[in-house]
């Protein structure tokens, strides 16, 4: 090969390393941009003057216009032979929505979710992180695809997400408060 053959091929194989790092650049910048956006949409907001975060202030005003809505409140329950005996909003936030994998104990928690288009499911999103089914759709979407998490066992009725939980010592269900049994214990009240 003559001089001019090698820095010819030593400049096609620069330009290809220039285009890859580029590339990689690229990705990592669209990567990065998209874990923003994904965390910035279901944290909590700023702290306000009084002490309270802005979701907590919306959650709550939310849950007085919506307590017509339904008979009792919205209740988390786990089996009652689960020691666990309280969760705090966060924790139930970060289970239902796949940051957590383990009650706070690290024993293995499965999330059971009322049927889509369930009231009681737009109900409790609402609620908990403000966010409507269709929004909750698209986050699962999006996390699925990365690969990055699992959603809650989805049930076909209300009946089976009581069948579920009664029948699976580390699960953990939302309901209303008056379908709560003797064989289930509140853990959470939204």
């Amino acid at each position: 090969m003559g001089p001019t053959a090698a820095s010819k091929e030593q400049g096609n194989k620069t330009s290809i390393l220039i285009v890859s790092v580029l590339l990689l650049c690229l990705f990592a910048t669209a990567s990065i941009q998209a874990s923003t956006v994904r965390n910035s949409e279901l944290n909590s907001a700023p702290q306000t003057a009084v002490g309270t975060n802005k979701l907590e202030s919306v959650t709550q005003s939310k849950s007085s216009s919506y307590q017509g809505k339904t008979a009792n409140n919205l209740v988390v329950v786990v089996d009652i032979d689960n020691p666990i005996s309280a969760l705090t909003k966060k924790e139930v936030i970060d289970i239902y929505m796949g940051r957590y994998k383990t009650f706070p104990d690290s024993r293995l928690v499965q999330a059971i979710d009322y049927p889509p288009g369930s009231s009681i499911k737009q109900l409790f999103y609402q609620l908990l992180v403000d966010r409507s089914e269709r929004k909750i759709n698209a986050y699962w979407s999006r996390l699925l695809f990365s690969g990055r998490a699992i959603p809650p066992k989805s049930t076909d009725s209300p009946e089976e997400v009581v069948s579920v939980l009664i029948n699976n010592p580390n699960g953990l269900a939302y309901m209303p408060e008056h379908a709560v049994t003797s064989e289930m214990k509140i853990v959470y009240r939204l």
